[in-house]
């Protein structure tokens, strides 16, 4: 259970006498805003407990006997929570010209927080830990939209023409990743130092066994006896 609060605001500013008076031109102005929360838990149940399951057992005693073995079979996560979505909306509703024009803009921001993913990034697999949901993420998302109409009548022969304008724009803020790349280094640079690493790694492994066996007697007297013999 959650709870998730909703508000909106509104103003007809065409109903107002001093904007009869002196903007007749605009005969319907209505402005707006809104906020509201929306909510998110669409993961697997139950992911604040541990739990356990059987395994392959084990052979004890001088019977021979098979006892089950138990296990634990995942990572628990007890702080585990709603996905958040604030939403901001602003914007205006007008008809022109005894509702001839229309015109109509909407401004939008959306925050999504606490975001449930899994750290699989940052946790690496020979860990062999199921990890759990958890709530980390931060997505931001904007833009605006607009709607521009024109209807009339001639006769009887009605018709109207609209125009439709969105923008938008998405943001993440904080994700899951690797540590490296949080230092602000790219996936190739990680991937050449761990080619460089790897490779000076398996030269300085060549230069020891070269010096171990340089530097050994008991090595290289086998191999003069060998020789003489032939």
């Amino acid at each position: 259970m959650g709870n998730l609060p909703e508000f909106l605001v509104g103003w007809r500013v065409s109903s107002e006498d001093f904007w009869k008076n002196n903007v007749s031109f605009i005969n319907y102005l209505k402005l707006k805003a809104s906020w509201g929360q929306m909510g998110n838990d669409a993961v697997a149940a139950f992911q604040y407990l541990t739990l356990y399951g059987f395994s392959t057992g084990i052979v004890t005693g001088s019977s021979k006997s098979y006892s089950a073995s138990l296990l634990q079979s995942s990572t628990p996560n007890p702080k585990i929570t709603w996905e958040v979505a604030n939403i901001f909306n602003a914007g205006f509703e007008s008809q022109w010209f005894d509702g001839k024009i229309r015109w109509d803009v909407d401004a939008f921001y959306q925050r999504r927080s606490n975001i449930l993913w899994k750290k699989d990034a940052s946790v690496p697999d020979f860990t062999g830990i199921t990890l759990p949901d958890e709530n980390f993420g931060i997505v931001d998302n904007k833009g605006f939209e607009s709607v521009l109409g024109y209807s009339d009548q001639t006769g009887n022969f009605g018709y109207s023409v609209t125009a439709n304008f969105a923008f938008a724009r998405n943001k993440i803020i904080e994700y899951d990743e690797r540590p490296e790349l949080r230092n602000g280094k790219s996936e190739r640079d990680i991937q050449s130092e761990l080619f460089f690493s790897t490779m000076l790694s398996e030269y300085s492994m060549m230069q020891r066994i070269c010096q171990d066996i340089r530097g050994s007697k008991i090595l290289l007297i086998p191999t003069l006896q060998e020789e003489e013999e032939v």
